[in-house]
């Protein structure tokens, strides 16, 4: 599978449970912090290789004092985080898959 082909497929798995979930709820109930929020998000991921998005997935769980205060957000009105979807995501894109 090429780079692309992988950068493809972590962007359709997290659009598919994470951040298209997101833009609805917050488009729905007029929350620009949400909306603001994911699309940064999206398009910093868009632009790194696949090692790279999955590095940024897993230093987002860990936290920077922007991600924690955000996945709070995210938690308070009920929408999907990262944290939500470890044990999928560590099992899909795990090392054999990078390689």
């Amino acid at each position: 599978m090429s780079e692309q082909e992988k950068q493809k497929e972590i962007m359709c798995f997290l659009d598919e449970k994470i951040f298209d979930p997101a833009l609805e709820f917050a488009k729905e109930h007029k929350n620009n912090t949400i909306l603001r929020g994911v699309n940064i998000t999206r398009s910093r991921m868009l632009r790194l290789s696949p090692e790279k998005m999955v590095a940024y997935y897993w230093s987002a769980i860990i936290g920077t004092e922007n991600s924690i205060k955000f996945s709070e957000i995210l938690k308070d009105n009920g929408v999907e985080r990262f944290e939500d979807i470890i044990e999928e995501f560590r099992t899909k894109f795990n090392d054999e898959w990078l390689k």
